[in-house]
């Protein structure tokens, strides 16, 4: 399973980048991973801002898709991973095959409708889960058409990122997309900012990075030295990471720098989680959702897809 912190980390990575230089910045760089390209305006700016030769935006994030891709490959049994293996895996099977698995996947003998999506968003709610369920529960939206926003709200930080992740990995819909990635964004200018609606401007870039010649990681910097009990020398360890051009300088960052990451991304997520959660009714807002329909619509459209190739 991917490391959700590390996956964390490249995701703040983009997110500051889009604080730094514009929110067209972040929209590019989510759209262009694996198959798609930034505008030349988004490109020439991303060089410039950041003085690095050969990085880009998303490089990090095409780097740890293929993690995710062995995950996919052990539950398909291929050796070789395929846009949307996940999804045919799940297609292909029959309707009792599906209930079988279903009742293994919910633990319940005698299977309800509206287990399974109920069972996906306990697992994702609880922090026990993999990266098999969060596919699920994306095939599960895509299929039905739910919007995930509701949802989102009354996820942690982590299972977020890593969606994005997967999200953009299995080629999903840019409107899911944007609904997760706005939700993270929201939550950080919460904790920044106390305003989730607040727009940092060029006085408050200024004020937070404590610099006029902003360096890619100070403002991560900045942020974890209000939340930390003790300073971290995180900048020089983002910048190993975004200089793609030395592979020897980023194969050298020892267990320390990785373990200081988590670490540090643990800690910024659960700020977030804390305060975002403090006020919110989180039960409330799950019954609301329509899970039985979530249910009828996955395995109705299975059976047709299965009754369709026989």
């Amino acid at each position: 399973m991917i490391s959700s912190s590390f996956v964390a980390f490249v995701f703040f990575s983009l997110y500051l980048e889009h604080l730094i230089f514009g929110p067209n910045a972040f929209a590019f760089a989510f759209l262009t991973v694996g198959q798609r390209r930034f505008q030349q305006q988004s490109r020439s700016s991303s060089r410039c801002a950041t003085k690095k030769e050969g990085y880009k935006f998303g490089d990090i994030s095409r780097g740890l898709i293929g993690k995710f891709q062995k995950d996919v490959n052990s539950l398909t049994g291929k050796k070789k991973y395929e846009l949307g293996d996940f999804t045919r895996w799940l297609d292909q099977k029959g309707r009792s095959e599906v209930g079988s698995w279903v009742q293994g996947f919910t633990d319940k003998p005698n299977y309800k409708v509206g287990d399974l999506s109920r069972e996906v968003l306990r697992r994702l709610r609880s922090g026990e889960y993999s990266t098999e369920d969060i596919m699920l529960f994306l095939k599960i939206v895509a299929i039905v058409g739910a919007n995930v926003q509701p949802v989102a709200a009354v996820l942690p930080m982590k299972v977020l990122v890593e969606m994005v992740e997967v999200s953009l990995a299995q080629d999903l819909s840019t409107k899911v997309v944007g609904i997760l990635t706005n939700e993270v964004d929201s939550r950080m200018k919460e904790m920044v900012t106390g305003d989730k609606d607040y727009k940092l401007g060029d006085v408050t870039k200024k004020t937070l990075t404590g610099s006029k010649d902003y360096q890619l990681g100070d403002f991560t910097k900045g942020i974890v030295e209000q939340m930390a009990s003790k300073d971290y020398e995180f900048g020089d360890i983002t910048r190993k990471l975004l200089n793609r051009g030395n592979k020897e300088e980023v194969g050298a960052s020892n267990t320390a720098d990785q373990q200081q990451i988590e670490d540090t991304t643990n800690q910024i997520m659960e700020a977030c989680d804390k305060r975002h959660f403090s006020s919110k009714q989180d039960d409330a807002a799950i019954k609301n959702i329509e899970l039985e329909a979530w249910d009828q619509k996955l395995l109705n459209t299975i059976e047709r897809k299965n009754r369709g190739n026989s």
